[in-house]
């Protein structure tokens, strides 16, 4: 199992996390942690979530990045996931959470 490697970057009001590796059900607490963070920043007006680097999604890690797209609702932030692999973006499509998390559709 490789190790998810996560990065934040803040610029001009954007959060940006970046994932890599795997997100299951044993990077979840990793993920909300960089999460909040990002939720954290100063005069925040976009959350970016870069899954470029992202070999696996599963179910478990795509509830958080939902969660993570309401919380940014309630706060008036603009939440987008970006840099979709092939496979996470079949998975976003099935799971009808691509529009959410994108703001692109099929």
């Amino acid at each position: 199992m490789q190790d998810v490697q996560s990065t934040l970057e803040v610029t001009e009001g954007t959060a940006t996390v970046r994932f890599a590796g795997e997100l299951d059900v044993d990077r979840v607490a990793e993920m909300r942690m960089w999460l909040d963070r990002a939720f954290s920043a100063a005069e925040l007006t976009r959350v970016e979530v870069d899954l470029a680097l992202t070999e696996f999604v599963d179910s478990t890690a795509l509830g958080v990045l939902v969660g993570s797209r309401r919380r940014a609702d309630e706060a008036g932030v603009e939440f987008v996931v970006t840099n979709l692999p092939p496979r996470v973006e079949r998975l976003f499509a099935i799971t009808g959470t691509l529009t959410l998390l994108t703001g692109r559709e099929l």
